[in-house]
């Protein structure tokens, strides 16, 4: 008497099964994925302009870099403040600067500017949101149809619905084209993995010099196809990718080499061991992590705001931790994972370490956390779109098409876990930018022009150079010493929960415990961004003289750094270290194969 085994009548039932109704939508869906991921582009594209209208409050460094951005045009100076910026590669802010002179606002008010600039931004993410849907799409090669177009459709819209995107995907900030360029590697790691070591060496390592350019923080990026081919244990990919990361790291030294050109190479020094000391945790000068700060109190004060962010990266963490198991790195015998599984536990798992560390000793800035939507939404649809590997590490089985996905109630706990969390992005997204606005900064200074008269002083919060773009009638001062403020004629003061807390200049706890102490408040607006903004006033600020000029004026920028000279070293790096990498790689390659002949003939 023959005896059928329980998965084999599984097997057999699962085949005999007609496809249910979605299963045959989607698997003509991933028939035409040009049109899905157009409509998707569409819809996410939809999600985070909407943002730019709700939400129009803005962080003082958005202010600088617009600000920055018109003098690469107006002045070819990457220069903010009077001195050159070498805190933070150039290449997006050239970026800026060119979107600025397409749409023709180089000469514009800054903030008129600034509302331009974050179309680019909105752009970006999308470009990123799309990216990361296609990438699932690729990772998923051994599901079926239905699931890899599943895996698509969701992981895009995880991305755009993801609390930390949304919040600092709409800002002038370095951000959304540092993920974009980001997801544009890893798909393109993915694309070329089967292409010459001289293909990858000369495209990936271009893609990482560009990145790194872009912003540093892309390097915990770009090394996913590096720690993959580790967990991999493949010598000729370890080899391969190495030979990338050393030609992007030629690339990015135009940033050292403009610095060192330009006469700034101690000011670039100064800036960027700052950088890494603030990085590791051994300085704070902002973020959660300040000494005067709360983090448990700021992560339950924006939890509402970030919940699905946080939701993401938990249910990330966990599929982690399913995809290694999955993958055969720990299966005895093997001790590697397959290709698919490695580059997304390289790339999951580099983007985890930043995002801890940096929230438990390092910088802790917030908008740092957007960096965990894609990868994280790669690992959520992990769980229901990359199957266990069969056969020996490295091959791709098909899965037959009536092959069950795993016990049942696995499957439906999975698709209720990431339905209830692309639903909760949806909802917050709803209720904070669609419906609620943000916009303070704005009302507040509105309220300002209309009712106080122009050139009357007023001692900003958080920073000067925020709230003279926004209130340029007037003189906007940084007086961190309430009496020593008073005394020069400031009776004007604006205050800031949030800044108090932080100490962000000229704000302190001092500060504002003695305007409080001594003033009045006459007016109160609600902030999302600042928590609350007010307006106090101490003792009776008298008529400013008619003929005063208080209209904004910004230090020129200097003459000592120059974008041109950026632009040409950037070009020459691009093409010289790849061409040099690119072109060793293959000379070597090349003597090889010919010894390999030649020994070949000898034997023969």
């Amino acid at each position: 008497m023959t005896m059928t085994r329980p998965e084999d009548a599984t097997a057999v039932r699962s085949a005999d099964r007609r496809p249910a109704a979605w299963e045959r939508l989607l698997s003509r869906w991933d028939a035409r994925p040009v049109w899905v991921f157009a409509a998707l582009t569409v819809l996410t594209g939809a999600m985070l302009l909407l943002n730019l209208h709700r939400s129009p409050d803005y962080l003082v460094d958005e202010t600088y870099y617009t600000a920055l951005g018109q003098h690469i045009v107006d002045e070819n100076a990457i220069s903010i403040g009077g001195g050159a910026l070498t805190v933070h590669p150039p290449l997006y802010f050239m970026a800026i600067g060119a979107w600025e002179w397409l749409t023709g606002h180089s000469t514009a008010p800054i903030l008129d500017a600034l509302w331009a600039n974050r179309y680019l931004g909105a752009l970006l993410c999308t470009l990123a949101a799309v990216l990361t849907g296609i990438t699932a799409r690729e990772l998923a090669s051994r599901a079926r149809p239905a699931v890899r177009m599943a895996a698509a459709i969701v992981a895009t819209l995880l991305v755009a619905s993801n609390g930390f995107l949304l919040a600092f995907g709409r800002t002038v900030l370095m951000e959304p084209g540092a993920i974009a360029i980001g997801a544009a590697f890893i798909l393109t790691a993915i694309k070329l993995r089967h292409a010459s070591r001289v293909t990858q060496v000369v495209v990936l390592g271009a893609l990482i010099g560009t990145g790194v350019l872009v912003k540093a923080t892309v390097a915990f990026i770009v090394l996913a196809p590096l720690v993959a081919a580790l967990l991999q244990r493949e010598r000729r990919a370890i080899v391969t990718q190495a030979l990338a990361v050393l030609t992007g790291a030629l690339v990015w030294t135009a940033f050292p080499l403009w610095a060192a050109v330009t006469g700034n190479g101690a000011r670039f020094w100064d800036t960027q061991t700052l950088s890494i000391r603030r990085l590791f945790g051994l300085v704070h000068t902002t973020g959660v992590n300040l000494p005067s700060g709360n983090p448990v109190s700021q992560f339950l004060r924006t939890l509402p705001l970030y919940v699905s962010g946080y939701g993401a990266v938990l249910l990330g963490g966990i599929a982690g931790l399913v995809l290694i198991w999955r993958s055969g790195l720990l299966r005895k015998g093997l001790w590697r994972a397959d290709p698919d599984s490695a580059l997304l536990l390289g790339y999951g798992g580099l983007t985890y370490l930043f995002f801890s560390y940096s929230f438990l000793f390092g910088a802790g800035n917030q908008h740092l956390t957007a960096y965990a939507a894609a990868p994280a939404a790669l690992l959520c649809v992990s769980l229901f779109s990359m199957r266990p590997v069969d056969g020996p590490v490295g091959e791709h089985p098909e899965v037959p098409a009536g092959r069950a996905d795993g016990p049942r109630l696995v499957s439906r706990v999975v698709a209720g876990a990431v339905g209830l969390l692309l639903a909760v992005g949806i909802v917050g997204w709803g209720a904070f930018y669609a419906v609620q606005r943000d916009d303070g900064t704005t009302q507040m200074s509105q309220w300002i022009s209309a009712n106080v008269p122009a050139c009357v002083p007023v001692n900003g919060t958080g920073s000067g150079f925020r709230w003279q773009v926004a209130l340029p009638d007037r003189e906007v001062t940084i007086g961190r010493d309430g009496p020593t403020t008073l005394a020069r004629g400031v009776h004007l003061y604006l205050v800031s929960p949030k800044d108090t807390r932080y100490a962000y200049a000229p704000s302190s706890p001092a500060l504002t415990a003695w305007i409080q102490a001594n003033g009045t408040m006459i007016h109160e607006t609600d902030s999302r961004s600042s928590e609350s903004l007010q307006l106090w006033q101490v003792g009776q600020y008298p008529a400013p003289p008619q003929t005063s000029d208080c209209a904004l004026s910004l230090r020129p920028p200097t003459g000592d750094a120059s974008a041109l000279a950026f632009l040409a070293l950037f070009a020459t790096t691009v093409v010289l270290a790849p061409a040099l990498v690119g072109g060793a790689t293959w000379l070597v390659g090349r003597r090889r194969r010919a010894g390999s002949s030649d020994e070949v003939g000898t034997r023969s």
